[in-house]
């Protein structure tokens, strides 16, 4: 296949990506425009995460599949090639590596370049805001 066949490929690959992303974020106004009109109050970040789940999930995640599926493209010859525990624990060694260097790298931009006056803030399973982390966070929220 010539290289104006791929490019042309790759080309509706990135409108439908595209259109997932301004499908997936019209979908989320439109939810946010029917739920303040009908009441229903979206102070809580559990209703926030709703709302944008189901505007992924439920409305932009099926119609980029039906679009992808639209894409004509041609399939290459596969090398069936086996995969042995050795191959698989190389790299989940290799993942884990790259995961953790880029937990260093976040930390260390952070450090260099962060304000300093952040908290770390995580929900409680009742949906309540709690500042703190650590083994110390119970002394600082005044528990």
């Amino acid at each position: 296949m010539n290289e104006r066949k791929w490019k042309q490929i790759f080309s509706k690959v990135g409108l439908v990506c595209a259109g997932f992303a301004a499908f997936s974020v019209l979908a989320q106004y439109s939810m946010v425009f029917f739920c303040v009109n009908a009441g229903i109050f979206l102070e809580s970040m559990d209703m926030q995460l709703l709302i944008s789940s189901i505007a992924m999930y439920l409305a932009a995640f099926p119609i980029t599949v039906l679009l992808f599926h639209k894409i004509s493209y041609p399939v290459p010859e596969r090398n069936r090639e086996t995969w042995g525990f050795g191959t698989w624990a190389v790299i989940v060694f290799i993942c884990i590596g790259v995961m953790s260097a880029g937990n260093l790298l976040g930390r260390g931009f952070m450090f260099f370049f962060g304000t300093g006056n952040t908290e770390n803030v995580f929900n409680d399973y009742n949906g309540h805001h709690r500042a703190g982390s650590g083994r110390n966070s119970d002394e600082k929220a005044g528990n």
